[in-house]
């Protein structure tokens, strides 16, 4: 993705299945945006407002999400392999046993919800 194409990103925006790898997507207002399956490896999130979007199955690994705001996000699938979460607030964020975790990570201490 290049730097006018990250630009479209918006709220609401639908990047399902998407190439997002390494783009930086820092401090935007993503929220209710459906990233179902979206490749997000290396992606910069920090300070991003992903409240209420829809990362299911999203590859996240490596992910850079310090301070970003994932309130009722939905994590079914999702993987956050070595993602920063420092300072991010997952508080009633869905997650299921398939959601992959940054080692060390407790989903609950973070407000996040399992379901099944």
């Amino acid at each position: 993705m290049n730097a006018s194409d990250e630009s479209s990103l918006a709220v609401g925006c639908s990047m399902q299945n998407a190439d997002l790898e390494n783009s930086d997507l820092s401090w935007r207002c993503l929220s209710h945006a459906d990233f179902r399956w979206a490749r997000m490896r290396g992606v910069d999130l920090v300070g991003t407002h992903l409240g209420d979007a829809d990362l299911r199955g999203a590859d996240l690994a490596y992910s850079r999400l310090q301070g970003a705001w994932l309130r009722g996000a939905l994590l079914h699938g999702a993987d956050l392999t070595l993602a920063n979460l420092l300072n991010a607030d997952l508080k009633h964020a869905r997650f299921d046993h398939k959601t992959r975790w940054p080692m060390g990570t407790d989903p609950f201490a973070l407000g996040a919800e399992l379901e099944f």
